[in-house]
């Protein structure tokens, strides 16, 4: 308790003191129980830079402009065109496209779309099919969710909310049919480690956006997609083909004219079944993906009744299934009976998330690791209640009894797009805070050496103090340790249970070692900083 004294002997009240001790005792069950399982954070979008610099690449007009003018002017537009019998909105009631950049170190990753052109010809008028851009989904920020608008519900017959995912800038997808998508291309392959229970996994935040520029397809119903396929997943570039460029993806691309466009850097028509196989884009890459239904409860019958699955597919065959996304026999998992009705509601924010872990089949003792099991768990936002569904991919086929395994444990880009049958809807959608994470033996080392000394100390909890609370850290300079994109107290545990140590020392021995009386000491620091008083750590 020397460190009590020496409050005391600085003055500082009984309040902080109480303060302290409570804090005390947390810390002490915190450094007594199991710590956190954390991954590294290898991908991290939350667009705060509005996607403005595309990392390093120039940006086409459609990647600025929500509209979908094509010409990149950016500014106000009207929700749906003023559309909908009876009005979805009130006439002229606009929207704001994103101006201003809100953290100009949140790069991300490169997002573009892979589906393709509008229109039976193309020509310099035509825009993506699957157009990605930034909005702002602060709550209020769109009609949607804004308390004194709403949308107008048709088949409920009153105006409703949605709930906005409230975290700043956000990427719309704006969907133009159904097999559409569109990719955010990783700066670097994202790798599943070789021993069991290694695991890379993705999640971002999702809802309905229905102040899009123009009418979701299915108008009769006022806008809500009573029918959603919504699909998503990570793929393989595998015949390394991310950069090159297709002569026949363009713009302005037919069979007789060439247009090319860079896979990877470039809006274009790469989705898999455009033009022969040999041509950059999706064509042959190896990938997992996830198919989720959405429904609207206040519709008479719920048409997405067991959709929900995983799919593991080699974008390869005939024109229809080279498209990506598409693959519709080789599903390793739905959920149980009992889960069969679950679906995503309209009006609500879902984290979504795809989860790809090292496993061991039991009918092939002699290998160790030798497939993968898959998860998907969506959680509602605001309630907080989650479900999943998973399984792991045979080694064994069970269908042809030849062996066939996994098609790919490491991945280049992530796609989404929209799906399902003649009578589905077409939809668009936001996603916010997209992020892919890597456990075990090949996640990058936790570090807190903030200041690239060599040495973990009282230095680096000086710069973890002063970046408390900040978001949308791309590296450690600001106290980010676990590479989560937040300064908090996870990153304080990683520097308390390094402190006096070379991150190069534990890093190279496999793990971090669990935090000690150092973490008693740093939240007593802590406490003295909130009564402006300072703590040496040395």
């Amino acid at each position: 308790m020397s460190c009590i004294k020496e409050w005391r002997r600085h003055g500082v009240g009984r309040v902080l003191c109480v303060h302290f001790l409570a804090a005390l005792a947390v810390a002490t069950v915190a450094t007594q129980g199991a710590r956190p399982v954390h991954g590294a954070v290898v991908v991290y979008d939350g667009f705060g830079d509005a996607d403005k610099n595309n990392n390093g690449i120039p940006l086409e007009p459609a990647d600025v402009d929500v509209s979908g003018a094509g010409d990149g002017t950016v500014g106000p537009y009207v929700a749906l065109g003023n559309g909908g019998s009876p009005a979805v909105y009130p006439l002229d009631t606009m929207v704001n496209e994103v101006t201003a950049v809100e953290n100009a170190a949140d790069t991300g990753i490169r997002w573009y779309s892979i589906g393709g052109w509008t229109g039976s010809t193309p020509s310099e008028t035509s825009d993506p099919r699957a157009a990605v851009s930034i909005l702002s989904d602060a709550a209020g920020d769109l009609p949607e969710t804004n308390t004194e608008i709403g949308f107008y519900h048709r088949e409920a017959g009153v105006t409703k909310f949605a709930e906005a995912i409230d975290d700043g800038l956000a990427l719309a997808f704006d969907s133009k049919g159904r097999g559409n998508a569109a990719a955010g291309f990783f700066n670097s392959r994202v790798e599943l480690g070789p021993e069991v229970d290694d695991e890379v996994k993705v999640s971002f935040d999702f809802r309905i956006w229905y102040s899009a520029p123009g009418f979701n397809s299915n108008t009769n119903i006022n806008q809500v997609p009573a029918i959603g396929d919504l699909r998503f997943g990570v793929y393989l570039d595998a015949d390394n083909q991310l950069g090159q460029s297709n002569p026949k993806a363009g713009q302005l691309a037919s069979s007789t004219v060439d247009d090319p466009a860079v896979w990877g850097q470039a809006n274009g028509n790469f989705r898999g079944d455009a033009g022969a196989s040999t041509l950059a884009g999706a064509n042959g890459d190896p990938g997992w993906f996830v198919k989720l239904g959405i429904d609207d409860p206040d519709q008479s019958s719920f048409d997405q009744l067991d959709i929900n699955r995983i799919n593991e597919e080699t974008n390869l065959g005939s024109a229809s299934d080279m498209r990506i996304l598409n693959g519709a026999t080789d599903f390793v998992t739905k959920p149980e009976a009992a889960d069969l009705l679950r679906f995503m509601e309209i009006d609500k924010v879902y984290n979504l998330s795809l989860s790809l872990k090292r496993f061991d089949d039991p009918n092939t003792p002699e290998t160790t690791g030798d497939t993968i099991f898959a998860t998907t768990t969506i959680t509602e936002v605001t309630s907080g209640i989650s479900w999943s569904f998973g399984n792991y991919e045979p080694v064994v086929n069970a269908t042809t009894e030849i062996p066939d395994g996994i098609s790919s444990d490491a991945w280049d880009y992530f796609v989404m797009g929209t799906g399902g049958s003649s009578s589905s809807d077409d939809f668009d959608w936001l996603i916010d805070n997209f992020t892919v994470e890597v456990f075990g033996s090949n996640a990058p080392a936790n570090n807190a050496d903030f200041n690239n000394d060599a040495i973990v100390n009282g230095a680096d909890f000086l710069i973890w103090q002063r970046g408390l609370g900040l978001t949308d850290q791309t590296d450690k300079s600001n106290g980010n340790a676990n590479a989560d994109a937040v300064v908090d107290g996870q990153d304080l545990a990683v520097w308390a249970s390094t402190f006096g140590t070379s991150p190069s020392a534990w890093a190279a021995a496999g793990s971090v070692p669990e935090p000690g009386a150092v973490l008693l000491i740093a939240t007593a620091c802590l406490a003295l900083a909130a009564g402006r008083r300072g703590c040496r750590l040395l």
